[in-house]
Formats: C-alpha cells, sequence, structure tokens
C-alpha cells in the first residue's frame, strides 16, 4: 500500500515540461533533467539525470545546484539547508537564491553547475521537495545521479575533496 501511495506521489510531484518551451520558470525551482552535454569528449564525467535548484538564469541556460554531486549522506543535510533558505511561492518551496549565505554556498560550490536549454532532452519540474525528499531516502531511480564516464563513487569522493580544500 506505500508504495503504491508513494508512486501516485510521484506522478503529481513531477510535472513535465514540454521541450518546444524549455525554459524555467522561476529562480529558485527544482528540476530533474535529461542533459548531454556538449564538451563531453573533454569532460571526465558529467550527470546525464541531475536534479538541480535553479539559482541563475542565462540567455542560453542556467546555474543550478545539482544534488547529485553529494552522496546521500551529505546531500540531504545540503537540501535542508537550502529549504531552510527557501520561501512558499503559490504553495511551492522555492530557494531565494539571493540570500543563500556565504557556509551555504561553500557547501554547495562543488554542486554549481551550468546547463544549456540546447543540451537538454527532457525536463521535469519537482512541484514537491517534501516528495523529493522522500524519494532521495528510498533511492527513488528518478531522483538518483546517471553519472557517465565515472562511476558515482569517484564523483562524490572528487566532491569531498573539493569541499574540503574549500575550508
Amino acid at each position: 500500500m506505500e508504495i503504491q501511495n508513494f508512486n501516485r506521489r510521484c506522478a503529481s510531484a513531477l510535472i513535465h515540461i514540454s521541450m518546444a518551451t524549455t525554459r524555467i520558470n522561476y529562480l529558485g525551482e527544482m528540476y530533474i533533467l535529461s542533459y548531454n552535454p556538449e564538451n563531453q569528449k573533454t569532460m571526465r564525467y558529467w550527470d546525464a539525470q541531475p536534479c538541480v535548484f535553479v539559482i541563475e538564469e542565462f540567455r542560453d541556460g542556467f546555474l543550478g545546484i545539482n544534488l547529485h554531486y553529494y552522496p546521500i549522506n551529505m546531500r540531504k543535510p545540503l537540501f535542508n539547508a537550502l529549504m531552510k533558505i527557501s520561501k512558499s511561492i503559490a504553495g511551492k518551496q522555492r530557494l531565494d537564491p539571493k540570500i543563500i549565505n556565504q557556509s551555504t554556498y561553500r557547501l554547495c560550490k562543488p554542486c554549481i553547475k551550468k546547463y544549456k536549454y540546447d543540451r537538454i532532452k527532457d525536463m521535469r519540474f519537482i512541484g514537491d521537495t517534501k516528495w523529493y525528499s522522500t524519494a532521495m531516502e528510498s533511492k527513488n531511480p528518478e531522483v538518483m545521479p546517471l553519472f557517465i564516464k565515472k562511476n558515482e563513487k569517484v564523483v562524490w569522493a572528487e566532491s569531498r575533496k573539493k569541499l574540503l580544500e574549500d575550508r
């Protein structure tokens, strides 16, 4: 019964966005992407299924905090820290990028990545951040990383190293 309820919540929590009009709605919203970077031949690795909070928009894309660059035991505290500086707008939690303080930024730094609109194959808005928190803990495949060229343990070790270097 719990699995059926979770799957029902899953369907209503992810809102598919038409690729013909791929744009973010608001800064601070959370999205799951299907992503194919243009410079992948020179990249050591990338996440083909990033889960990002959008913190800055550009003409051709956006900057986002990709939670997948941390293992779950680090991702959950980062997610919770970001939720503390989020606000509810029209019943949806949105991160307010203007109030990311120095300590929160330091935690986010290894996860900040740029995404180009023309390289996004699919984009789903996460309208319910509580659903994401539950999905992350249950290791739902829809919210788990899909790293290309390196396995997640290598990526997470490098993220931890970057975090420690910035102390």
